[in-house]
């Protein structure tokens, strides 16, 4: 079965695109047993941030998105 699971997190915050760069670099590098994977892309990680920049009307147009039931700024 392979559904996205998206669910509907409580906390976004929002990311610029150098970023977002950053860490789907980081992600590619340091899970390599995924990589055989078909989702395992570099275009799946740009569209969920995308997505969850939608969600939260994100300035940079990107964010990540997390749930949780009591957070500390």
């Amino acid at each position: 079965k392979y559904d996205g699971d998206l669910g509907r997190p409580g906390v976004f915050v929002p990311l610029d695109r150098a970023t977002c760069q950053k860490k789907i670099a980081h992600i590619m590098d340091c899970f390599e047993t995924q990589r055989q994977k078909s989702w395992f892309t570099e275009e799946t990680f740009w569209a969920m941030l995308r997505l969850r920049g939608v969600e939260c009307q994100s300035k940079g147009n990107y964010a990540e998105a997390f749930y949780c039931r009591k957070f500390v700024i």
